[in-house]
């Protein structure tokens, strides 16, 4: 389930990583930052509780073939009721989230000791919740992550970080083929093993209370795209363009494959000026953990032999042992080890 949308990827797997430490008092204290901190602008001293996400970015040509991989990983700082992200300075991306009444941003301004800031946050009874950062202040959306804490000691690097690309490797007769030095690279992070006190938690469940618009990406093509989409919403014959106006200060057109506005996802936006690719969502659950394992078991049809029924399963098995936020003792493990 962190394997989303770019926007998602990165916005929900920042939102699970604020909230480990939150129900283990003994590991509060970042592998970088081993040292209880306070926020120089507040007069009460506040504990500063930091983690760190792992990810594996990669991505194939269109012969299928395996094009780059790297790592990516990100510090957050949960202090006093907020959430911030240490960024790569390169790391511009800045989705803005439009309800009927509210504007909102992924993330805010920058805190000279803790990082970006992301918005307010709680955990409670596995459940993550995030307010998000508005220039305007904003109020009302809220997005929440249920969570489940792994004891991963023992437990497999790659199957772990990434039990998609962990199964791939197991399985290359159903799946991609990779080169000897990935696989040799691939198969040394295979047989590593989270040394003892080794957790993390799994997003089991995603969802917001409120439909939203996404604006994900500005570039100055959007304008010509936004036009087309434009013109073809004013001539066409058959209803398969949307004109979106309840969301706040945007005009938007969308496509809808079945004619139907509630349908209608993807599109362009014109939003103060600027031209963005646009996503509708519904209020409620975006993504689910048991979904997703079942999906991958719709797949297995009867005419598969036996052993591709066998290796089906195991990747459907494979989601229920995956990390979103890894807890110091495993976070240190990954930063000596898991390097390209």
């Amino acid at each position: 389930m962190k394997f989303k949308i770019l926007s998602f990827a990165i916005f929900s797997t920042l939102m699970l990583s604020a909230c480990g430490g939150s129900s283990d008092s003994s590991n509060n204290t970042s592998t970088s930052n081993n040292s209880t901190t306070t926020d120089s602008s507040n007069n009460n001293s506040n504990t500063a509780q930091q983690w760190e996400i792992f990810r594996i970015d990669y991505w194939y040509d269109q012969l299928n073939q395996f094009g780059d991989f790297n790592v990516l990983n990100t510090q957050i700082t949960l202090v006093d009721g907020k959430a911030y992200a240490t960024l790569d300075a390169d790391d511009n991306t800045n989705e803005i989230y439009l309800t009927t009444q509210g504007e909102y941003q992924t993330f805010g301004p920058t805190h000279s000791r803790y990082g970006t800031l992301m918005g307010e946050m709680t955990f409670s009874n596995n459940q993550l919740k995030l307010r998000p950062y508005s220039a305007i202040g904003s109020t009302g959306l809220e997005f929440t992550s249920t969570v489940s804490k792994r004891d991963i000691s023992g437990e497999s690097l790659l199957a772990t970080v990434d039990p998609e690309l962990n199964w791939n490797l197991n399985y290359p007769q159903y799946s991609v083929k990779y080169s000897d030095e990935i696989n040799t690279k691939l198969k040394a992070y295979q047989a590593l093993k989270f040394p003892a006190g080794s957790t993390c938690l799994l997003e089991t469940q995603y969802s917001n209370n409120q439909e939203y618009l996404l604006l994900a990406e500005k570039d100055d093509e959007y304008q010509r795209l936004f036009k087309e989409y434009t013109e073809r919403f004013t001539n066409q014959t058959k209803q398969e363009y949307f004109k979106l106006t309840k969301f706040k200060n945007v005009l938007a057109y969308h496509y809808s494959p079945d004619g139907t506005e509630a349908n209608a996802f993807i599109g362009y936006a014109q939003y103060k000026d600027s031209y963005y690719s646009s996503s509708k969502t519904n209020a409620g659950v975006e993504s689910n953990l048991a979904d997703d394992i079942q999906s991958e078991k719709d797949l297995i049809t009867n005419n598969m032999s036996t052993e591709e029924k066998n290796a089906r399963l195991a990747k459907a098995d494979g989601l229920n042992k995956g990390c979103d936020l890894y807890n110091p003792i495993a976070a240190s493990y990954l930063e000596q080890n898991l390097k390209f």
